[in-house]
């Protein structure tokens, strides 16, 4: 007799078989699907109705281990096991059965748990002296074997005899099992009464396979144990799926560990559930510390960057990108204060992982350590920037800021800016005389003299061989320009030593001042300041003009 939900081909072959009783267990263990046999009419006819559990009537001291068996199986997907128990017969009374449990959850056409029960003629535990090899155990779809108390074997099924070397009906598993001291520390846990099993690996027609093999004590009427009854299947494509699994997150591990880039792992909530090794050296951080912290919080309050306090909330934002959009966030560069002390730069990468990529990962952040590459990047550009004589801005660099100092008087609406050009008087002169090299010396002592008698904030540059540019921004007046102008030429009129002999350098100034409201750009201003030098230079040198616009005609003497 059947009766079940469902009657496709692919679970008919399934559920078929030489089992009296054939069911399928949902996810509660209750029967969805059952076949009957007819051999089967001794169990109580309602023991396996659909919607019941048949564990009600399994005999109450063998219920606790057939629940730790389901229980676990149904954690394996896959996986079969055995075990034997008494069941409540139709008489009253309870009869002895074999059953072997198969995951098939992962079969969407049976999606349950398809037990096979196998029941014994005999109605009463077998007695120690006699135990018999009965065709229901002989073609059970998996290995058994029954040992005596002192854990000889008495005799082993069809199926064992298939994969063990030895006389029929009595050899011995434990002749594969490549671990044979665990093998015999199953059988002597049974003697003891302790029902234990294990996966074995074992050689069998010259291949490695593996054994799940599960010991359980043979009791007598009055419950103690007088031998051992031992199931066996062949579990090798499970435990070489784990094998496999277990080595490929091995492998990544390694991979993970091993990687000279700093690697976080981030949950939906910006914490970090994953760090390497490398992403604690990179941070300064103890190993496992990053573990749990939150981005946005501690672990960035080191980083670092001109003019933008907000930095470590769009670090926070980046990661958040990623996982809202699934854009990978990258190019960003951090400079990072270091716990010893040193600046690091850091280019950051921020990439949303797939829900099943790793458990309950939303997105992985990569750190590289590029402070090296930075530090020469800044070298290049500063000396792309910068005269390598006197190391003042050059013309490129002086134009550049005095444009950005344009546009900020502009923006402001208010305030006056100025430019000083400069040209040394008789420059030359030390050149033909002493030498370039003492030349150079004589233009390093000027910039300096230069640079102390402008102020704090304004910049100096060297425009090229003998002339410099001062840029002054906020100037209070206009007027300004000629007290610092005075300074600069007050400046230059103490004789300069070189080498053992004195000369004296002086030099020439000339003026331009840009007021909020006016228009011009930096190359007019300079043009401006230009033209009031070559007024000073007319005019004697070692002196000073203020340049005019053009429209307000030529540039006028002080």
């Amino acid at each position: 007799m059947t009766t079940g939900r469902r009657n496709d081909p692919r679970e008919r072959a399934v559920l078929a078989g030489s089992a009296d009783i054939t069911m399928v267990l949902d996810h509660e263990f209750r029967v969805v699907q059952r076949i009957l046999s007819s051999s089967s009419q001794a169990v109580r006819a309602d023991a396996v109705e659909p919607g019941r559990m048949p564990l009600r009537d399994i005999h109450p001291e063998d219920l606790p281990a057939a629940m730790e068996a389901l229980a676990r199986l149904a954690g394996r997907p896959g996986s079969t096991d055995t075990f034997h128990l008494r069941v409540e017969n139709g008489n009253g009374g309870w009869q002895f059965a074999l059953v072997v449990a198969t995951n098939c959850r992962d079969d969407p056409s049976i999606d349950g748990l398809v037990v096979r029960v196998h029941l014994s003629d005999d109605s009463l535990p077998l007695p120690s002296s006699h135990v018999e090899r009965t065709p229901i155990v002989d073609i059970a779809p998996c290995g058994i074997d029954v040992r005596d108390g002192h854990g000889n074997v008495l005799f082993t099924n069809s199926w064992l005899e298939a994969r063990c070397p030895g006389r029929a009906g009595a050899v011995d598993w434990l002749d594969v099992v490549r671990d044979r001291p665990a093998g015999e520390a199953l059988v002597r846990s049974a003697l003891a009464g302790t029902s234990s099993g294990t996966d074995l690996s074992v050689d069998v027609d010259n291949r490695s396979s593996w054994f799940r093999i599960r010991a359980e004590p043979h009791r007598d009427s009055s419950g103690d144990v007088i031998g051992v009854v031992t199931t066996v299947v062949d579990a090798t494509a499970e435990v070489e799926a784990r094998q496999r699994l277990e080595r490929r997150e091995q492998m990544l591990s390694a991979t993970f560990a091993a990687l000279d880039q700093g690697v976080l792992i981030i949950d939906e909530h910006s914490i970090v559930t994953h760090a390497n090794a490398a992403a604690h050296r990179h941070l300064g951080e103890p190993a496992g510390t990053l573990v749990g912290t939150r981005l946005g919080d501690s672990l960035f309050d080191r980083v670092l960057e001109a003019d933008d306090e907000r930095l470590p909330t769009q670090v926070d934002n980046a990661a958040t990108r990623a996982m809202t959009t699934g854009d990978e966030v990258t190019g960003r560069v951090i400079r990072y204060a270091h716990p010893d002390g040193r600046d690091r730069w850091f280019a950051t990468s921020t990439r949303a992982l797939a829900a099943t990529s790793v458990e309950s990962a939303a997105a992985v952040a990569t750190i590289a350590d590029i402070t090296e590459r930075h530090e020469r990047s800044l070298v290049h550009e500063h000396e792309a920037r910068h005269d390598p004589l006197t190391g003042l801005p050059n013309r490129a660099a002086m134009i550049e800021h005095l444009t950005g100092a344009l546009a900020r008087q502009r923006r402001h609406g208010t305030g006056t800016c100025g430019v000083l050009f400069c040209d040394l008087d008789d420059f030359k002169s030390v050149n033909d005389t002493l030498g370039h090299a003492a030349g150079d010396r004589v233009l390093v002592v000027i910039a300096d003299r230069i640079r102390a008698a402008c102020r704090a904030g304004d910049r100096v540059g060297r425009f090229g061989g003998d002339e410099f540019l001062v840029v002054l921004e906020d100037l209070d007046h206009p007027t300004e320009t000629d007290q610092i102008a005075e300074r600069l030429i007050s400046a230059l009129q103490s004789p300069v030593l070189v080498g053992d002999r004195t000369w004296s350098i002086g030099i020439s100034v000339g003026v331009a001042v840009h007021s909020s409201d006016a228009d011009g750009a930096a190359d007019d201003l300079i043009e401006i300041a230009d033209d009031a030098l070559y007024e000073a230079k007319r005019a004697g040198r070692g002196t000073w003009r203020t340049g005019r616009p053009p429209e307000s005609g030529s540039a006028a003497a002080t």
